[in-house]
């Protein structure tokens, strides 16, 4: 079962269905679209983004996204014009509550999922590095949320470090491409 249907349970299905077609395959599927990217002005700040494989700041970058499924969960491939971002999620517990992992090599992020008004809420609530786990003053915090918009999946990522600001912020639309041969 894709890892945002198994986290969200019965909160799945009052997503738009453009965020359910985005979360809920078994295949490999690849979406494409456009965003803008923002990065934090400070040097520490850039070189946190470069660390991390953010990608360089743009206006309507082209951008790629495909999502595979893997025997633990998923592997997004997200592709900012040259720019190349993996990550893994995985559905996982922390007590009662379910959350939504994702791994950025050595840096894992826990997120409670919160469906409210339409859209999906990302909310940071537990991380680890090299699975050490970080206190909550250490937590990255930000905004990220998915939403429908005009018939596309719609996000809106911020990606804030303590004491250091903004790392990157990106927001765009995707779609599914055209099947092969049509114009």
């Amino acid at each position: 079962m894709p890892p945002y249907r198994q986290v969200l349970g019965t909160a799945f299905e009052a997503l738009p269905v453009e965020l359910r077609d985005f979360h809920d395959t078994q295949a490999e599927r690849r979406w494409v679209g456009t965003c803008d990217i923002r990065q934090g002005g400070g040097a520490l700040a850039r070189l946190l983004a470069a660390l991390f494989g953010f990608p360089p700041p743009g206006i309507a970058v082209p951008l790629s996204v495909t999502v595979t499924p893997t025997a633990l969960g998923e592997t997004w491939t997200r592709d900012f014009g040259r720019s190349r971002l993996r990550s893994t999620q995985w559905a996982g517990k922390r007590g009662d509550a379910r959350l939504l992992f994702e791994g950025f090599g050595p840096v894992s992020v826990g997120s409670v999922l919160l469906v409210e008004s339409g859209r999906l809420q990302i909310i940071p609530s537990k991380g680890s590095v090299f699975g050490v786990p970080l206190p909550a003053w250490l937590l990255p915090h930000g905004e990220a949320f998915e939403a429908s918009e005009q018939g596309c999946f719609a996000f809106d990522v911020s990606i804030h470090a303590p004491f250091v600001g903004l790392l990157v912020a990106y927001r765009g639309r995707l779609s599914l491409p055209p099947p092969d041969g049509d114009a």
